[in-house]
């Protein structure tokens, strides 16, 4: 039977919807008194339990089917938790919708790191001009680092190294991506690579407790600490990890990617509406810049992946 158009829209609708508010529930939880390392120690070990729990029950490997998928899936896990950790501290030292409008460049971070990772699948001529224009984006908000507080020299450097931060978590994050695609190709299954990348991040983030001296004292017993928390373990972490394959099975990826760039303008609407922050007129341009060069690098591109947030 063939899918409607509008059911089609209405699953998109509702990846989109959650997959942008990962962020913005971090920022949120932040904003409500969590340690952020202890933040992301807690979530990312219930959802490793989760998936620890869940592969046991189906008599799955946990650690992949031969050396060549574990290798990847190690490098995988890896790069999640440098991803998730320089997301963390980024929301920590700089708005939410300014994680999101760097992150636009996600995409060209992909097309590179293919370039060098992948022998079979270079960037193309005609699509450098593309990669120029939205680094030109990246490079103008970060050189021109605007704020409603910009003259305060300290928190001018927070915002730089909240850039740099979010930049990193995107190369991360990509890398992650990549790796995650040769374990699968390799014949692990996804509940694999969720146990172990989450194993690998929660150690990240258990060293960075320790290093801290972040105290479980510090958790906020509030309706908005709890909810946030709550919120990011089952919506926007086990439901989103179980409906983007979901949704992936049924639809045509190319078709997904399409619709990718409506999740960071989202993103920055949730950040206005939940967090009430506010955008200035040359960040959004920058965003626009950024958008721009995305398109045109990766214009009549046939994607057999799609791009997605960490589970972070």
């Amino acid at each position: 039977m063939k899918t409607h158009g509008l059911t089609k829209l209405g699953w998109i609708a509702v990846f989109l919807a959650i997959g942008s508010s990962n962020p913005i529930g971090i920022k949120f939880a932040i904003n409500a008194g969590w340690p952020i390392f202890i933040l992301g120690t807690l979530r990312m070990s219930v959802i490793g339990l989760f998936f620890f729990t869940w592969c046991l029950s189906l008599k799955e490997n946990l650690i992949g089917p031969n050396r060549q998928a574990r290798s990847q899936a190690v490098i995988a896990s890896i790069s999640k938790a440098g991803s998730v950790i320089c997301l963390y501290l980024a929301l920590y030292l700089i708005p939410a919708n300014r994680v999101a409008i760097i992150s636009t460049f996600s995409p060209i971070v992909n097309l590179i790191l293919v370039h060098f990772l992948l022998e079979h699948e270079k960037v193309r001529r005609k699509h450098l001009g593309g990669v120029a224009i939205s680094l030109i984006g990246i490079l103008l908000l970060i050189v021109f680092r605007d704020g409603l507080l910009e003259k305060n020299t300290f928190l001018r450097n927070d915002m730089l190294l909240g850039d740099l931060l979010t930049v990193t978590s995107v190369f991360f994050l990509q890398g992650m991506i990549i790796f995650e695609k040769r374990a699968l190709n390799l014949g692990a299954h996804p509940r694999q690579l969720a146990f172990s990348t989450n194993l690998f991040s929660v150690s990240a983030f258990f060293i960075f407790v320790l290093i801290s001296g972040e105290k479980i004292s510090g958790i906020p017993i509030t309706a908005p600490g709890i909810s946030s928390y709550l919120y990011l373990i089952t919506v926007a972490g086990i439901f989103l990890f179980y409906y983007r394959r979901w949704v992936a099975s049924k639809l045509n990826v190319s078709y997904i990617n399409s619709f990718s760039h409506l999740g960071k303008a989202l993103t920055l609407f949730y950040a206005a509406i939940i967090l009430g922050e506010k955008i200035s007129f040359f960040s959004l341009l920058c965003f626009g810049i950024i958008l721009l060069g995305t398109f045109i690098a990766t214009r009549k591109e046939t994607e057999d992946k799609i791009q997605y947030e960490a589970i972070g």
